[in-house]
């Protein structure tokens, strides 16, 4: 019985983040569009940090318990969900934003084709993949702690620069929005009711990911993952689910800018944000997983960026490679437990 009600709960907790994710695309949007905002830096910046906010909560919950407590588990999970998030990122991420335009397709609700203001998706691959080479540097090579705060300063300065020239950079604003949820009455809504439906959606958003967190560990826990399998593997999964679902729902509108933005601009924010907080608040170095996960996202994130970077349309075939990369981790799971 208790395991049928975790089942329920699990699934509930999905259908929560769905919710809000449809509620939160909507309003930043229309976020975008009354500030003026160009399409790029809505997916990139805006809806990026916005649905980052589940993943982020893991690991400084975790980074604030090993302080406390001291617990070894603690500092693993925080390192594992600060590595997760742009793993799941550079590889399901894309994967399951490929099959979904594959499934719109074949239900003629769009084309084939991915089309995107390029600038904007090179630029957040070229970012991320930089940093991210510099991140696992810093967790190959034990850096001193003035090392470390200096890496973390550098990184929060890069994120600021990342900002002032993804919002500096001009494009279009979005064009044919549906009505604001909470205003559908409203050809234009007042901004107070923009700002009340993204408060409302981030608030679904955390809550359905925290339910789906502490049930998807009590799954683990039956089939006893080691705790840090399940911050880097299971644990994303759930958190990352509202990029994915975003992401999701703008390629069923032909959005794919603001789709792929989400995800790239999201995982120049997990490289930069979160990773500064682990290299203070954590030992910040690698074992064997970490640096597997780590060399599979480079690897992943890499071929992704040389297979689009020429062009302003492609196959989602490509993005669905990042699917393969996610096989490749999840075998070498499988073989390093026997």
């Amino acid at each position: 019985m208790d395991f049928l009600i975790d089942i329920f709960l699990l699934l509930t907790g999905l259908l929560v983040i769905l919710g809000g994710c449809e509620l939160f695309t909507n309003g930043i949007e229309w976020m975008g569009k009354r500030f003026n905002v160009a399409e790029g830096a809505v997916g990139s910046i805006l809806a990026a940090v916005g649905t980052a906010l589940p993943e982020t909560m893991v690991p400084l919950v975790a980074i604030i318990g090993s302080f406390f407590t001291k617990s070894t588990a603690a500092n693993n999970i925080a390192v594992g969900a600060i590595l997760g998030a742009p793993f799941m990122l550079g590889t399901l991420a894309f994967f399951v934003t490929g099959l979904a335009i594959l499934i719109f397709t074949k239900q003629g609700k769009r084309t084939k084709d991915i089309c995107v203001d390029s600038r904007y998706i090179i630029r957040d691959m070229s970012y991320f993949l930089i940093v991210f080479f510099v991140v696992v540097l810093s967790g190959l090579f034990r850096l001193p702690f003035a090392g470390k705060v200096i890496l973390a300063v550098l990184l929060l300065g890069f994120y600021g620069y990342y900002i002032f020239i993804t919002i500096t950079q001009e494009g279009k604003v979005g064009e044919d929005l549906k009505a604001l949820h909470f205003a559908r009455n409203s050809e234009i809504p007042k901004r107070r009711w923009i700002f009340v439906q993204l408060f409302v959606s981030l608030a679904l958003i955390i809550g359905g990911a925290h339910i789906f967190v502490v049930y998807l560990e009590k799954f683990a826990s039956l089939i006893h993952a080691p705790p840090l399998i399940l911050s880097l593997l299971l644990t994303p999964v759930a958190t990352e689910l509202p990029e994915k679902m975003s992401s999701v729902i703008w390629v069923s509108q032909k959005k794919d800018t603001l789709a792929l933005g989400n995800i790239t601009g999201a995982m120049v924010f997990q490289t930069c944000i979160p990773v500064s907080v682990g290299l203070i608040g954590t030992t910040w170095v690698f074992d064997g997983y970490c640096i597997a996960s780590t060399l599979i996202t480079l690897a992943s994130g890499l071929t992704i960026y040389l297979l689009t970077s020429r062009k302003k349309c492609f196959s989602p075939s490509i993005l669905m490679m990042g699917g393969i990369f996610y096989l490749i981790f999840i075998l070498y799971i499988l073989f390093s437990q026997k």
